[in-house]
């Protein structure tokens, strides 16, 4: 919420405005003392006092169906709210930050290692000053031309319990230049991170500066392979505990001196440079003199964060905060106190609510999810600097005031079980609002892209401080877990699958849900299949089947359906995959599914597994017949993500026999998942189409040019090569991608490449 929209600015306004309006009717008056003695005068106020009787009212009454329309209050029906979904393609412009006089040496210093090691951390103390310091060392290399573009990334967790996973922190900075995310936190899709963005951001950014790191989990998967030859350079701002991961190239900042801290308030509140009621405040006050400034100074510890936001409460209207009351105690214990007395009860139990949530970074619709109320909480603590506003436009409560925001126990267990469940029950009507639409519209993928961010924090077990709220919140949490099982699925994110699904699985045995702690258990062993662990996939499956013997036959029964599905799904995974018994077992397993499930939702799944399994014994007539009815299911639900899967698949059984069908097929189908988003059903597509084009070159002709004509074999090649390349990035990140890589290479064998 932006500063113009606060109340004294609307009075402001209304002032100018009525002002305007008084100076504009005395003209005309003394105007129209002149004209009126004319005919030509008579006549025109003739017409305008018609338009005023006749015109005016009839203009009101538009503006004001117009206004009900738009407010959906006349005419339609309204729908839910929808969040326009952050872009995630285009990093964030840089801006030049204010210049910094008082840490001259430290920026020096700093520039000097970034220049031999390729990267520098500035680390210190929380406030003081690390995120300036690390800005002024990016704008010496903008300016000196060392650089030509650079990219700053507010690395700060979305969760208000802990700092982001190395898996996490990487997928963050990567999807910010429109790079996939690594499926998992291991060692070698870090590795493959780091890699690829360095070359990213060697074609597009020379600098990137990531901000706000507070541990060395957050970089280390980047500063252990950092290019000490620099360009791109790398800049980290954070908090003393990263050390170990930037040890090699680090500038620690100490205390700043009060000299500095003295340049810092000039700078703010005078006396060069301020406007003219600042100066004179600061004089009738005398907090602008020297005798009265040390004092203030000296409270803040030689930290700049403190005293900027002392100089924030000072400059406010009304406020009396002084440097005696600062003084008096603990910093910001004593400007809590102050500041919060002045807050509507609204305000104060917001203030209190934020500190329980288990998320932080809220939007403005978010946070009016949590109450209901004619004024605006959340202005009153923005003003006050009790709330932050991010770049993204997303309120954090500092992590210095939620230290010191002191609640009685019985009090923060009242907050926690009135705004926590709200919060929850908004993201899950969300989620239920985007779910159907993820594979139809690009759009949804965007929204899911930014939400999860939002959403994962949910699932931490220390969010909850008891079991009566999770009792509140588990039907909502298992909603959102459904939506983000289809996100991770469909983008193959492993690691974020199972944190899900494991929380959900320890909060449900919590609640006393075991049908919810049982799928949960399903859902981890899908896990670990996606992350090519077979073996703990198997296990994990076995231990979910022993739940079933601990719920009602209705829901026993779904239970083991969603396990027999995973079963056939490990048996398609993996070295077993040429397995006849095992792929037989797993048919069986499926039909029986089939047979008990007809009009089942899952029954489309059923279908396409079963197509799958076929396809697996080349059975191929079989395999055809499954996936047509698979695809009539997926129409007739209006599901374009299965059907274009399904249409994948029939290219598959049709190549044999068919080949100019088959890519006919694959090219429908990766149209679809382009229209869509499916960044790993369009790369699957890819690598049909470009192994196609390596082994008949009329099918390389009907994919260049859409008409089935012979290429020369160079022509075929490079038709594939271009295909190939495509789907190989398309699938970055991904635990294996050996497939796409041995065509790659024959196709490079072919073009005399290595």
């Amino acid at each position: 919420m932006s500063s113009d929209k606060s109340f004294l600015n609307r009075i402001a306004g209304w002032l100018i405005a009525a002002l305007g309006v008084i100076l504009l009717n005395l003209s005309f008056e003394l105007l129209g003392d002149r004209v009126n003695d004319t005919a030509i005068g008579r006549l025109v106020g003739y017409i305008l006092f018609v338009a005023v009787v006749a015109g005016l009212p009839l203009g009101l009454v538009a503006l004001a169906v117009h206004y009900l329309w738009g407010r959906k209050l006349l005419g339609r029906k309204a729908k839910p709210p929808e969040r326009e979904p952050v872009k995630r393609r285009e990093p964030p412009a840089w801006q030049r930050p204010k210049p910094l006089q008082h840490r001259k040496s430290e920026v020096d210093n700093a520039v000097r290692l970034l220049l031999d090691n390729g990267f520098v951390a500035v680390i210190g103390a929380r406030d003081v000053g690390t995120s300036a310091v690390a800005a002024s060392v990016v704008q010496r290399l903008l300016d000196e031309r060392r650089a030509g573009r650079a990219t700053r990334i507010d690395m700060r967790s979305r969760s208000s319990r802990r700092p982001d996973t190395a898996r996490d922190a990487a997928g963050r900075v990567l999807s910010t230049f429109g790079l996939d995310e690594p499926a998992d936190g291991s060692p070698e899709r870090l590795a493959d991170a780091s890699e690829r963005l360095e070359r990213a951001l060697r074609s597009s950014h020379d600098v990137l500066l990531l901000d706000n790191v507070s541990a060395p989990e957050e970089v280390e998967w980047l500063t252990d392979r950092w290019p000490v030859a620099g360009r791109p350079w790398l800049v980290i701002a954070g908090e003393s505990a990263v050390r170990p991961a930037v040890h090699r190239s680090v500038e620690v900042l100490g205390e700043l001196s009060r000299h500095g801290l003295r340049a810092i308030w000039e700078a703010e509140v005078g006396p060069a440079g301020t406007p003219w009621w600042r100066r004179l405040r600061e004089l009738l006050a005398g907090r602008g003199r020297a005798g009265r400034l040390d004092p203030l100074l000296d409270v803040c510890g030689g930290l700049p964060g403190v005293l900027m936001a002392f100089v924030r409460e000072m400059m406010r209207p009304g406020s009396t905060l002084t440097v005696e009351a600062l003084r008096s105690g603990g910093v910001w214990t004593v400007y809590l106190n102050h500041v919060r007395a002045g807050l509507s009860a609204d305000a104060v139990w917001l203030l209190h609510a934020l500190a329980e949530l288990p998320v932080t970074a809220l939007s403005a619709g978010e946070i009016a999810a949590l109450l209901e109320t004619t004024g605006d909480p959340l202005e009153e603590l923005r003003i006050r600097n009790l709330v932050r506003e991010t770049d993204d436009g997303r309120y954090r409560l500092p992590i210095e005031l939620r230290e010191v925001l002191t609640t009685p126990r019985s009090d923060r267990r009242r907050y926690a079980h009135e705004a926590v469940p709200a919060l929850v029950r908004h993201h899950a009507r969300e989620t239920a609002l985007w779910l159907p639409r993820l594979g139809t519209t690009p759009v949804a993928v965007e929204w899911f892209h930014d939400a999860e961010l939002s959403l994962r924090p949910l699932f931490t077990t220390d969010g909850y401080p008891d079991d009566d709220l999770v009792k509140q919140v588990i039907d909502d949490l298992a909603a959102i877990a459904d939506a983000l099982e289809a996100w991770y699925v469909r983008e193959q994110q492993s690691g974020g699958l199972f944190t899900v699904s494991q929380a959900l699985r320890d909060l449900a045995e919590r609640a006393g849900r075991t049908d919810l702690a049982g799928l949960a258990a399903v859902r981890m062993a899908a896990a670990s299949r996606i992350a090519a662990a077979l073996d703990e996939a198997g296990q994990r499956l076995d231990a979910a089947a022993r739940y079933v013997d601990r719920l009602p036959a209705e829901a026993a029964a779904g239970l083991r359906v969603r396990i027999r599905i995973e079963r056939a799904l490990l048996a398609l995974a993996g070295p077993g995959r040429a397995d006849p018994d095992r792929l037989a077992a797993a048919e069986r397993e499926l039909d029986r599914v089939a047979d008990a499930q007809s009009g089942h939702p899952e029954l489309t799944i059923v279908r396409l597994n079963l197509g799958a399994l076929c396809l697996g014994r080349q059975r191929w007539r079989e395999a055809l017949e499954h996936l047509d009815r698979a695809r009539g299911l997926a129409a007739e639900q209006r599901d374009t993500g299965c059907e274009a899967h399904a249409v994948e698949l029939q290219g598959v059984a049709l190549a044999a026999g068919d080949l100019p069908e088959a890519v006919h097929r694959w090219l429908r189908a990766k149209e679809w998942y382009e229209r869509t988003g499916d960044e790993q059903g369009e790369a699957r597509c890819l690598q049909h189409l470009g192994s196609a084009a390596l082994t008949d070159a009329t099918a390389a002709g009907q994919i260049r040019d859409g008409r089935p004509a012979a290429l020369t074999p160079p022509e075929a090649a490079r038709v594939a090569l271009s295909l190939l390349e495509k789907a190989k990035s398309l699938r970055a990140g991904q635990p294996d991608t050996s497939l796409v890589d041995h065509y790659l290479s024959v196709a490079r064998q072919r073009l005399g490449k290595s």
